[in-house]
């Protein structure tokens, strides 16, 4: 597919780029490094905004376990996929844990340090009805556009953005699944 003439999308180099593992291996020390200059100062910015992510691997797998055991609460267990609705937290994560010891079923998982962000009083609207007052937190992303011919960047650029707002004691905030609310910025 990738030698054809079809337009791809994405390429798969960029489909990787997001997947769970690749960010995992970008996180380890040595690895972003390969791909800017020596001592270049982003190194140090990207690196202050990642979450710890931990490999399942087999040389990583017993102090990974060990940390996701000793604490819990901190971590997420996270598959190689998307969509919602399949991270695992607390007692099932430790769960999943126990049963896997011993397999290479973790391996299609990685450890990821859980985002505590704050929380704030929220008014949540259903059908022009107040449905809830309870404490919300928001999740910001932003969209974006990447048009790549050969190795050339023909477009790279901002599209937009969406808000989904949930209430703080869930842990998965799916829209669809009903957990999360469409928001706006005012």
């Amino acid at each position: 597919m990738e030698k054809s003439t079809a337009i791809v999308c994405p390429d798969i180099g960029t489909h990787l780029a997001g997947a769970k593992k690749v960010q995992q291996e970008l996180a380890r020390p040595g690895v972003l490094e390969r791909f800017f200059p020596e001592n270049d100062p982003a190194i140090a910015s990207l690196r202050s905004v990642f979450a710890g992510l931990y490999s399942f691997d087999k040389s990583d797998a017993e102090a990974t376990i060990n940390r996701a055991l000793s604490d819990p609460s901190k971590y997420v267990l996270k598959p190689q996929r998307e969509g919602g609705g399949n991270n695992l937290y607390d007692s099932e994560m430790v769960k999943m844990i126990e049963e896997s010891k011993g397999t290479t079923k973790l391996e299609a998982y990685i450890l990821m340090e859980r985002l505590f962000p704050p929380t704030a009083p929220s008014v949540m609207l259903r059908e022009s009805e107040i449905y809830s007052t309870e404490a919300a937190l928001a999740e910001f992303g932003a969209f974006g556009g990447l048009v790549i011919t050969d190795d050339k960047i023909v477009m790279n650029q901002y599209l937009g953005f969406i808000l989904r707002t949930k209430f703080s004691g869930i842990n998965d905030g799916g829209v669809v699944a009903g957990n999360a609310y469409l928001d706006a910025v005012l």
